[in-house]
């Protein structure tokens, strides 16, 4: 049944009308998580934290329908969240728009293919002045058995127009719950502030995107431990357009300093935090 609604809601998405195209895709490597297949707390092992590869994918598909609808196809995977797909139909007006359409965890249980859920978007924008956003996903059904989990999503922007850039204060948390066999609920959570400018130009074929921000990485065995381990980071995307249509991003993060928060025990100073990305956008000419 799942499968079967999953596949009528892309269908019926893609055979909708579309212009104005947009296919943006982004993938890379990373080390900040915890190791999902752990069962019990590192501080409380007296261990410290080490790194544990990922990889990153992120890729976009969105275009425009009749009169003010559009719709977005995005595929997300990240440490957080694991794997994440939504189909989102927006409606624009005069100065804000609305959207909401199902969410998809995928492959985060070899149970459970699919992990239905909601996700929903709320805008308001003066162009070329100022803009807020707020979005989020959830997953839907309770943690009952072995394998079980949730997918939690929400972001809160605001954002406005300085010459030469956009300036963007954003409010990020993202969480995942899931049941091991020994019936511990194990929660893996993320939640950010941060800072971005994105420096235009006219007529200049490249964008700068600078980021800097506070970031809270836990992880929580219900209801006994967790660990915890805060970083500030910074962070820069360049864009470069190679055609009308197609341009090529590059871009990354890293921890400007990363502590953990007792008992668990801070990274060594001579360990490599980051996350690096690439890839590319197309637009509909």
């Amino acid at each position: 049944m799942k499968r079967r609604f999953f596949c009528a809601v892309l269908l019926g998405l893609f055979l909708l009308p579309l212009s104005a195209l947009e296919l943006s895709v982004t993938g890379g490597l990373g080390n900040l998580r915890f190791d999902p297949d752990r069962d019990s707390a590192l501080g409380a092992s007296g261990e410290q934290f080490s790194p544990l590869l990922y990889l990153p994918i992120n890729a976009v598909f969105s275009g425009q329908t009749v009169d003010r609808f559009s719709y977005t196809v995005a595929f997300k995977r990240g440490p957080i969240l694991r794997n994440q797909l939504s189909a989102v139909l927006g409606m624009d007006f005069e100065y804000g728009s609305l959207a909401m359409g199902p969410v998809f965890g995928l492959w985060n249980n070899a149970d459970d293919f699919i992990k239905p859920g909601v996700s929903l978007r709320a805008g308001l924008e003066l162009p070329g002045k100022v803009f807020a956003l707020l979005e989020g996903n959830a997953t839907i059904g309770a943690l009952a058995a072995e394998g079980d989990y949730s997918e939690e999503y929400g972001r809160a922007a605001l954002g406005f127009w300085v010459p030469f850039a956009v300036i963007t204060l954003s409010a990020e948390r993202e969480e995942f719950s899931s049941m091991n066999g020994s019936g511990v609920l194990i929660r893996d959570r993320r939640i950010r502030y941060g800072f971005s400018a994105a420096a235009f130009k006219k007529n200049v074929p490249y964008t700068v995107d600078l980021k800097l921000g506070y970031q809270i990485l836990e992880r929580e065995y219900v209801p006994s431990d967790t660990d915890s381990l805060k970083s500030l980071y910074l962070g820069c995307e360049f864009r470069a357009s190679i055609r009308p249509t197609l341009s090529f991003v590059l871009g990354g993060e890293m921890p400007l300093y990363t502590w953990g928060k007792d008992p668990l025990k801070s990274p060594s100073r001579s360990t490599p935090l980051y996350e690096v990305r690439t890839g590319f956008i197309w637009t509909s000419s």
